[in-house]
Parts: structure tokens; sequence; C-alpha cells
């Protein structure tokens, strides 16, 4: 499972971050493998380390909303196979199409956050967030700076400062693209090429030893250009935890969605 001497399933941590109404797992992280010490989760569960935080209103329990969100590349239904395989184990998930959702605001990273800013705080949930790439980073700035609305987060292929190098070849490469490419994945190749210009000077990073939700950070195994953010990631948000996904490159939830969410 994962990299060579890393026996923890990760993959029912995945689950445990998106079923509200799940037990309360203990694993162990060492070279014992999973140790599942299950105790029930009460009503009133504090935000004191446990899994799912929880608040009460005048019905009972408060859920949690799941959200998954798509990379740069991607559109929303990049998330169809996850989908599936979590409704075998009763977890429903919303995957907005953020090309949609900036439609009309601009074409700038500013006014997609916005726009995802203005769709997340129309729910009275808390969420639980899940972001590939692009979808990460729109995840992680959200709970920096709306903290008390986020459950938890799950971060797949996310950097941990924007690549300049790598921007620029990819810059280069979308030029050159066909403008039928971008229209298949929801918006105009202008469009795309704004945002991914705006997304240049990002300051990821900052902010993130204030993070206090449940966070996972996940990587393919052979997304080799985010490795390192991954682990740069890991060490700076506090208890957050680090796993790779067998058989994935960068788009893990196309790559092996199965393995992800089974």
């Amino acid at each position: 499972m994962g990299k060579a001497g890393l026996t923890w399933d990760y993959r029912a941590i995945v689950r445990q971050y998106l079923e509200a109404d799940s037990n309360l797992l203990d694993y162990d992280t060492g070279g014992g493998g999973v140790r599942a010490q299950c105790a029930a989760v009460r009503e009133n569960v504090s935000a004191s380390g446990d899994w799912f935080p929880r608040k009460k209103n005048s019905t009972g329990v408060k859920k949690v909303r799941n959200i998954f969100l798509h990379g740069l590349g991607q559109n929303e239904t990049s998330w169809n196979q996850t989908r599936a395989h979590l409704l075998t184990h009763d977890v429903k998930i919303e995957t907005p199409d953020l090309y949609a959702m900036a439609r009309g605001r601009g074409t700038d990273y500013e006014a997609l956050f916005q726009a995802f800013t203005d769709y997340s705080n129309g729910f009275d949930d808390r969420l639980n967030l899940c972001g590939l790439s692009l979808g990460g980073i729109l995840a992680l700035d959200y709970a920096k700076r709306f903290p008390d609305q986020v459950n938890s987060l799950i971060l797949i292929g996310t950097p941990y400062e924007i690549p300049k190098l790598l921007f620029r070849l990819q810059g280069i490469l979308f030029h050159l693209t066909p403008k039928t490419a971008f229209e298949a994945m929801g918006c105009s190749k202008k469009e795309f090429l704004s945002l991914v210009e705006s997304m240049r000077d990002l300051k990821i990073s900052h902010g993130l030893e204030q993070m206090r939700c449940k966070t996972l950070i996940l990587c393919g195994e052979r997304d080799k250009p985010n490795a390192d953010g991954a682990r740069r990631l890991n060490r700076q948000i506090r208890g957050s935890r680090l796993r790779f996904v067998d058989r994935a490159s960068h788009e893990v939830n196309v790559d092996n969605p199965a393995e992800l969410s089974s």
C-alpha cells in the first residue's frame, strides 16, 4: 500500500473524512499496519482531537457536506468514477464545475476563489473539502480564510508553491493547444490562459501553520513534480497525514479512482 514501508491504509481514512456518521477509528501509522480501535462517536463530539467535530442544531447533530474540486485541466466529470465508487459506501459527494462557477465574474484566480467562496458559504453545513491540484489550492485557501466552515481537507497533488519554471513551460504548451481542447473542459482558451497566468504568484504556503482542521495529503506515487511539495505541506500543516497512491500520477481521480475511494 503506497510507498515501501508504509502499511497504513489511507483509503479507510478517506472514507472516515467523508462519513460523518461512521465510527471513530484510531490508526497506528507505524510498522504494525492498521490498528482500528473503534469507539462510538457521541452526539456531543468536540473539536478536541476527534475526527468529526460536529455542532448541534434544533434537529440534532449537524452533518457535513462533501465537496470535491477538480484540477486545472479537468472538469466536474473527472470525479465520475470516484463518485461511483464512494456511492458503494453510501458516501455522497458534490462536484461543482469550477469554470461554470466563475463565468461572468472574471477570468483570474481571485474571481474564481470569490465564486467558490459564495458557493461554499451558501451552505449551513460544515464542509469536507477534497481538491486536486487547482481544486486543492482553492480548498486550502478557503480553509485558511474560513476555518470555522471546514470540517476536514483532502489535498491531492496540491503544490506547496507555484513551480515557476514548470508553469512557464506549461504556458507554452497551453498556447499551442487547440481551442477545442479547452472547450471540452468547459472554458475558452483565453479564460484558461488568463487563469493560469493569474496563479503564477500565489503564496500557497503562507498561513499553513495556522491550519487547524483535519488534513489528509495524497499524491500519486508517479507524480514526481508534486512529491516534495506534498511532503512540505505535511511538515507545515500540524497533525496532517501524508500518503502516496499506488499506480497513479498527478490525476489520481482519473488514474486510480478505485484505489482512492475503495
